[in-house]
């Protein structure tokens, strides 16, 4: 009776000790978990940073890209118009 009295403490304090280092990995498992989580929020934040800028980037380079075209629109008109000026003075 001792003997068996023995093995259900023996066995109690394993399966205590068992509990325990099961406690220790959930929090370590949880403590992984949330770095994690911080760890994709930051590439998130990271990723949508670095779309913000490259749809800045390329906003500025339309922007540049349609003042070239007014621009150059301006000019053609201004050369035709003095090619007819200089056509007329010509003619006179």
């Amino acid at each position: 009776m001792r003997e068996a009295a023995e093995a259900r403490e023996s066995v109690v304090a394993d399966l205590r000790r068992q509990v325990s280092e099961l406690s220790r990995f959930e929090q370590e498992a949880s403590s992984l978990r949330e770095q994690l989580k911080v760890s994709e929020l930051g590439r998130e934040i990271v990723r949508g940073s670095r779309e913000l800028a490259l749809q800045a980037a390329l906003d500025d380079v339309g922007s540049k890209l349609q003042l070239h075209e007014t621009v150059e629109a301006q000019l053609e008109a201004q050369v035709t118009r003095l090619e007819e000026e200089r056509s007329s003075l010509r003619a006179c």
